[in-house]
C-alpha cells in the first residue's frame, strides 16, 4: 500500500519564479459573501508572516499566471487569484507558495483555514501541501485536496503535523497545475496548537460528496442494474436415490459464498493465531468475505524474513497454513505480487546496477508463483506501474519496456490471470492518465493484463461523485473488460457518517458495473490494520458505522436466503445473487445438507 500521495514543489530558485506584488490591482466584483469563518479555540500561534501577498511566490509556466486580489467581502484580507492556462501532469507544476513564519514540530497540532471559489465555468480544484524544501527532500507535514464551485467555500483543515518542518524553510503550498482553472483565494489562517490541544478539539471540515442524498438518482438506478446482472433465476431439482423427483420436501438455500469477490486484505499471522483475538478473526473472514488478499506475506521483504520461519510476524509456514485454511473454507485468495512498480528497501542498491536488479525481479517472480501455487486465483502481476512519484520509478534504470517484459515474464510462471493494480484511478490527473496509457502500451504489444485493479485509497477531501466513477470504469473497461477495487479505503477524520455513506455508495458503484468482479477493503480490523481509522471492527470486535454498512449490504441485502417447498417434478425455484449456496432438504423427518455453486450460466 502506498503512502498518500504527497506531491513535492519545485525549488523557490526555479527559473520562472513571480514575485507577487500589489502593484496597484485590484480584485475583480465579487458575486457572493464569504461564510463564516470557523470559531478557533484561544492559544494558537500565527504561522503566516505579514504582507502576506508580497511575501507569497506562484511558479508555473508562462500561460500560468497569478495575480493578487483582495475581495471587499473578506474584511480586507489579501488573496490570489491563479489561472491555469496550459495543464501539466502533475498539479505541483504550477503552485502558489506561502512561507511560515516559524517551523512545526513533528505531531504539534494545527489549524488551516482559508476561502476558495472558481472564476471558471469548472470547479476550482487543487492541493493544499504543508512542506519544507531540505536540500533535495520534501518533507511533509500536511497533504489535502479542496474543490470549490462559483460560490465561495470554506476550506477548514485541521491536522497533527506528520514530519517536523524547520523554521525558515516551511511554507503552503497550493497547487493547482493539473487541470485548466481560474480559482481565487483568500482569508488564509494558520495556528499552531502545539501538543496539547487534542485534533479533535479543533473546526472539523464538512466534507461530503455529490450523489450522497437518499434519493439520487444514480443509486436508483445503480440498484436496478444489480437486480438484473447480478442475480439468475436457479432451478434446484430433488430426486430420490431411484431417480424419481420429489416434491413437498422443504428447501432452504442460504448463499455462504458470493461469486463477485467481496473481501479484505488479511494477515497470515491472524489467521493461524491461537488467542482469542485469532479466532474471532478468523471468524469475521468466513462470516463476511468470499475473498481475500493477503496484505504483506507474498512481498518480496516478508518473503525474504519469513523465510526461516523465525521471524515474529512474517513465516513461510504461517502463509502457507494461511492459504490452506482460506482454501478450506472456499473463500479465493488474490496473489499480492510479483513486480513493484517504485523503487523500495530492497531495490534501492540496485539503483546503478540495471542487471543486478533485473535478476531480482526475477527471481522474486520465479519463487513466489510455486510457492503460492494454485492456492491464489490471480496475480497482481504488476503493482503500481505508474506511481504517486515517476521519479521513484524501477523502469527509469531498466527502460520503458519493462511492464511488457515483467508481463511477458510472468505469462511463462503461471497460466492464472494477471492483473496490474494502481491508486488514485478515480482522481482526473497524472496517475489516471499515465495508468490508462501503460495498459493501453501493454494491449498494443499483445500483452494485455486479465484486470485492471483500482486500488481506490480515498481522503474525504477528494470524493468524486459515484457517476464519475462509473464513467472512468466504462472507459478502463473498453480496455480491459474485468475490473476490481482492490485496496478500498476511506479517511474522514472522524466523521464515521461520511465513512459509512462513502463504503455503501462505492460498493453500490461497483456492484452496479458489470465490469467488476471484485471489491475488496484494505484490512477490516483496527487490531491489525495500517491505518486504524479505516477499520470496519473496532479493536475490542464491535462493529463501525462502516462495518455496519457491509453487514448490512454485503451480508444482508445482497446474500441471497431463500426457502419453500418442492413442486410435483421436484423443482424448487428461485432468484438470487451468484455464488456457493449451502442447501438443506428436509422431508419426513430426513435431512440433507449439501453445497452447490449457482451461477447465471450453470445449473
Amino acid at each position: 500500500m502506498p503512502p498518500f500521495a504527497h506531491r513535492p514543489p519545485a525549488p523557490r530558485s526555479l527559473p520562472g519564479v513571480i514575485l507577487l506584488l500589489l502593484c496597484g490591482l485590484t480584485c475583480p466584483a465579487t458575486r457572493a459573501a464569504l461564510p463564516p469563518a470557523p470559531k478557533a479555540p484561544p492559544g494558537g500561534a500565527p504561522l503566516l508572516p505579514s504582507g502576506l501577498v508580497r511575501q507569497g511566490s506562484f511558479y508555473g509556466p508562462r500561460e500560468n499566471q497569478a495575480r493578487p486580489a483582495s475581495s471587499p467581502e473578506s474584511s480586507g484580507t489579501a488573496g490570489w487569484v491563479l489561472k491555469v492556462g496550459t495543464e501539466s501532469p502533475n498539479d505541483w507544476n504550477s503552485a502558489l507558495q506561502i512561507p511560515l513564519a516559524d517551523g512545526l514540530e513533528k505531531g504539534d497540532t494545527v489549524l488551516l483555514w482559508f476561502f476558495a471559489r472558481s472564476l471558471a465555468a469548472t470547479p476550482a480544484v487543487g492541493t493544499v501541501v504543508v512542506n519544507a524544501h531540505v536540500d533535495q527532500s520534501y518533507p511533509t507535514a500536511m497533504s489535502r485536496d479542496f474543490r470549490a464551485g462559483s460560490e465561495w467555500k470554506l476550506i477548514v483543515l485541521p491536522f497533527s503535523a506528520e514530519a517536523a518542518l524547520p523554521p525558515g524553510q516551511a511554507q503552503i503550498s497550493i497547487q493547482v497545475g493539473h487541470t485548466l482553472q481560474e480559482v481565487e483565494l483568500t482569508g488564509f489562517n494558520l495556528l499552531n496548537y502545539g501538543k496539547a490541544v487534542p485534533l479533535s478539539t479543533l473546526p472539523q471540515p464538512n466534507f461530503t460528496y455529490e450523489g450522497r442524498s437518499p434519493d439520487a438518482p444514480w443509486r436508483k438506478e445503480a440498484l436496478a442494474r444489480i437486480d438484473q446482472i447480478r442475480q439468475g433465476d436457479f432451478a434446484l431439482q430433488v430426486v430420490a436415490a431411484d431417480g424419481k423427483p420429489v416434491s413437498d420436501a422443504l428447501v432452504s438455500a442460504h448463499l455462504r459464498r458470493h461469486s463477485f469477490g467481496f473481501g479484505s486484505a488479511v494477515n497470515s499471522f491472524w489467521l493461524r493465531d491461537p488467542s482469542p483475538d485469532g479466532a474471532r478473526y478468523r471468524e469475521i473472514v468466513a462470516e463476511n468475505f468470499s475473498r481475500v488478499v493477503l496484505e504483506n506475506d507474498l512481498k518480496p521483504f516478508a518473503r525474504r524474513i519469513g523465510r526461516d520461519n523465525k521471524n515474529g510476524f512474517y513465516r513461510d509456514q504461517w502463509t502457507g497454513q494461511a492459504l490452506d485454511w482460506l482454501a478450506e473454507h472456499h473463500i479465493a485468495t488474490r496473489g499480492h505480487y510479483l513486480f513493484w512498480g517504485p523503487f523500495d528497501t530492497d531495490t534501492d542498491k540496485f539503483k546503478k546496477d540495471p542487471t543486478g536488479l533485473r535478476a531480482w525481479i526475477s527471481r522474486h517472480m520465479a519463487e513466489n508463483v510455486p510457492f503460492a501455487g494454485n492456492r491464489v486465483i490471480e496475480w497482481d502481476a504488476i503493482n503500481h506501474p505508474v506511481a504517486w512519484d515517476p521519479a521513484i520509478l524501477v523502469n527509469r534504470v531498466l527502460g520503458t519496456g519493462l511492464h511488457a517484459d515483467i508481463m511477458r515474464e510472468a505469462r511463462g510462471l503461471t497460466r492464472l490471470p494477471l492483473w496490474v493494480n494502481e491508486d488514485q484511478v478515480f482522481r482526473p490527473g497524472r496517475q489516471q492518465e499515465e495508468y490508462f496509457t501503460d495498459i493501453q502500451g501493454l494491449v498494443s504489444a499483445g500483452l494485455s493484463p486479465d484486470g485492471i485493479g483500482n486500488q481506490a485509497h480515498f481522503h474525504a477531501s477528494f470524493l468524486p461523485s459515484p457517476d464519475y466513477m462509473l464513467q472512468v470504469s466504462d472507459r478502463f473497461a473498453q480496455l480491459v473488460p474485468k475490473l476490481q477495487i482492490t485496496e478500498f479505503d476511506v479517511i474522514t477524520n472522524g466523521d464515521t457518517q461520511l465513512q459509512a455513506d462513502w463504503t455503501r455508495d462505492c460498493l453500490i458503484m461497483a456492484y452496479s458495473h458489470p465490469a467488476y468482479t471484485g471489491f475488496l477493503v484494505w484490512g477490516f480490523w483496527e487490531g491489525a490494520i495500517y491505518t486504524p481509522e479505516i477499520g470496519l471492527w473496532n479493536r475490542d470486535w464491535t462493529p463501525r458505522p462502516n462495518g455496519n454498512v457491509w453487514q448490512e449490504w454485503v451480508c444482508n441485502k445482497w446474500r441471497t436466503r431463500a426457502a419453500g417447498s418442492t413442486q410435483d417434478a421436484g423443482h424448487f425455484d428461485f432468484r438470487g445473487h451468484e455464488g456457493r449456496y449451502h442447501v438443506t432438504i428436509e422431508k419426513e423427518g430426513h435431512r440433507m445438507d449439501t453445497e452447490v455453486t449457482l451461477t447465471k450460466t450453470a445449473p
